[in-house]
């Protein structure tokens, strides 16, 4: 099964997928992270990679990789979280207009969750 988490920064996905893979068997779960590639085309070393795995995969970016036989998931946040949470990480305001491209840039999901609960929750159902 092929999963991508969606959402814009702030919204806690790298947080509660890692709270998710801790609470999980170790290597029965591949983590990709877009953040991790670099360069020139990095969206299609990401596709590839994900793609590639034979084993379930949780990928994570901003905006999503159409990759075909994928499910996706955005976590939808309240923007005054969102917010909150992307200047204690970073230490400065997230641009609105650079957070409104985003949002217009995201695949379509098939769920939208608003809690981390919920996450794991679809989580669990699919990858049964």
């Amino acid at each position: 099964m092929k999963i991508q988490v969606i959402g814009l920064p702030g919204s806690g996905k790298t947080t509660y997928i890692k709270q998710y893979l801790g609470a999980r068997q170790p290597n029965t779960i591949t983590y990709y992270d877009t953040a991790s590639f670099f360069g020139e085309n990095f969206k299609e070393k990401f596709k590839k990679k994900v793609k590639r795995s034979k084993e379930n995969v949780i990928a994570e970016s901003a905006c999503g990789v159409y990759i075909g036989d994928s499910e996706v998931i955005k976590l939808d946040i309240p923007a005054n979280i969102r917010r909150r949470q992307y200047k204690e990480r970073e230490g400065k305001e997230l641009d609105i207009q650079y957070e409104s491209l985003l949002e217009t840039q995201m695949i379509p999901a098939r769920y939208t969750v608003k809690s981390g609960r919920a996450l794991f929750e679809i989580l669990d159902k699919l990858l049964r």
